[in-house]
C-alpha cells in the first residue's frame, strides 16, 4: 500500500506470473545470466506450457525477482529453472521465499522430488538450497557449455493437497531507501 513517495506495510508480494511480465522478467533474465540466458520467445513459450510454474516476486513499481519450478509430465519429478532476486532486494528474503512458494507449488501438484543447477562458485545461492534440503548429486562438467560447470542439487518435497491462488506471501520493507525505487527490476540469486 503506497501513499505518494512512501511504502507502507508489505511492498513486496510473491504471486503468479501474468503475460503482461514478460518484459521486465526478459530483462531480469539477461541481467542475471547474460549470455546464458533465456531468449524473450523462450520465456513466453514456457509460460504458455506451464503457465502455472511461474512465480514472481513483485513491488508497486514492477518486479525482483522470479522463479520457475517445471514438473516433469508425470510429474514424480520438478526441475527449479530459474531463480532470480535482484541485486538491490538480497538479504531481504526474496529467494528464500520464492523458493519456499516454489517447492510449495510442486508439492501441490504432487511431485516428489526437485532438482536444481547452480554455479559451483555461487555459494550464497548453494547455502540458500542446503537451508531448504537440498543436496548435491552431482557435478555436471561443461553443463552449460565449455567452463560453465554446474552442480546438480536435488531434495524431497512436502506434498501439499491444494494450490493457493491468492499472492503467496508479502515481505515487509525495512529500507526506506528503496522505496522511492521505480525503474525496472533486475535481478541474480547470488547472495540471496
Amino acid at each position: 500500500m503506497r501513499t505518494d513517495n512512501t511504502i507502507v506495510g508489505h511492498d513486496i508480494c510473491v504471486r503468479p506470473a501474468q503475460p503482461a511480465d514478460f518484459e521486465q522478467l526478459h530483462a531480469v533474465d539477461v541481467r542475471v545470466f547474460g549470455r546464458l540466458a533465456y531468449p524473450y520467445f523462450t520465456l513466453r513459450q514456457l509460460f504458455d506450457a506451464f503457465p502455472e510454474c511461474w512465480l514472481v516476486a513483485a513491488r508497486p513499481s514492477g518486479l525482483v525477482g522470479y522463479s520457475l519450478g517445471m514438473p516433469s509430465t508425470d510429474r514424480s519429478h520438478a526441475w527449479l529453472f530459474g531463480l532470480a532476486v535482484d541485486p538491490r532486494y538480497r538479504r531481504l528474503g526474496c529467494g528464500r521465499l520464492l523458493t519456499k512458494e516454489t517447492l510449495n507449488l510442486l508439492g501441490t501438484m504432487r511431485v516428489e522430488n526437485v532438482s536444481l543447477t547452480v554455479e559451483p562458485a555461487n555459494e550464497p545461492a548453494i547455502g540458500l538450497y542446503r537451508e531448504f534440503g537440498f543436496s548435491m548429486t552431482e557435478h555436471r562438467q561443461d553443463y552449460f557449455g565449455p567452463g560453465e560447470d554446474r552442480l546438480v542439487m536435488t531434495r524431497r518435497i512436502q506434498q501439499h493437497t491444494r494450490p493457493s491462488r491468492q499472492p503467496a506471501s508479502m515481505i515487509p520493507s525495512p529500507r526506506p531507501d528503496l522505496a522511492h525505487d521505480r525503474g525496472r527490476s533486475r535481478c541474480d540469486v547470488s547472495g540471496e
